[in-house]
């Protein structure tokens, strides 16, 4: 079992093995990119690009994010390889002192991700979606992810958490004077997908 992958209410996440050693050249250039504010009332900042890893100057980046997605949706959910997964969009996120970042869930993608460029630890809470796995509200004596209604992950520099896009997350209040930088992205599938025996074949 993969000590860094959660199941949290029956959702993946996985906490990449691998770091990413970012150079000062990558990380200067996301803090220069030009921001507008997000919406959602957290006060934080995204880029104006949505598709940063078109740019070159965040090739090895994306290439190390294009792994980890693939790693995570081939051999950890084990998808058949002759349906693949690839990044659609990429954008940056600005968390500031005080700013934090609004529950959501990424919409039009398969597989999410968030990679951590600076940050002082500030956590990713995941949220349950839905009624109680019970029709009674029990007093739980210790929380873990097999009871809980929320779950916590925390940010580290050079590391990448993955997650199916329809997982509602938010990001925490920044309490620290590091401003919080990472990469959202989103992905789509291509190639064959389904069952022809169960008529859901399909290619895209």
């Amino acid at each position: 079992m993969n000590k860094n992958l959660f199941q949290l209410f029956g959702y993946p996440v996985w906490l990449c093995d691998d770091t990413y050693n970012i150079t000062k050249k990558e990380l200067d250039y996301v803090k220069s990119l030009a921001r507008r504010e997000n919406g959602g009332g957290g006060g934080n900042s995204t880029s104006i690009s949505d598709y940063l890893f078109k740019d070159e100057k965040l090739k090895n980046i994306k290439d190390f994010c294009t792994k980890q997605m693939k790693i995570y949706f081939n051999d950890i959910l084990h998808v058949e390889k002759q349906t693949e997964l690839y990044i659609t969009q990429a954008w940056a996120n600005y968390n500031q002192t005080n700013q934090s970042h609004h529950n959501h869930h990424h919409a039009n993608s398969i597989v999410s991700g968030v990679f951590y460029l600076q940050t002082d630890g500030v956590e990713i809470d995941f949220y349950k979606v839905g009624p109680s796995v019970f029709p009674l509200e029990f007093r739980y004596d210790k929380w873990d992810t097999n009871n809980c209604l929320s779950y916590w992950l925390k940010s580290h520099p050079g590391k990448l958490i993955i997650f199916p896009s329809t997982l509602k997350h938010s990001v925490r209040q920044n309490k620290s004077n590091v401003e919080r930088i990472s990469i959202a992205m989103n992905s789509f599938v291509k190639g064959y997908v389904g069952d022809n025996n169960d008529k859901t074949g399909l290619y895209l």
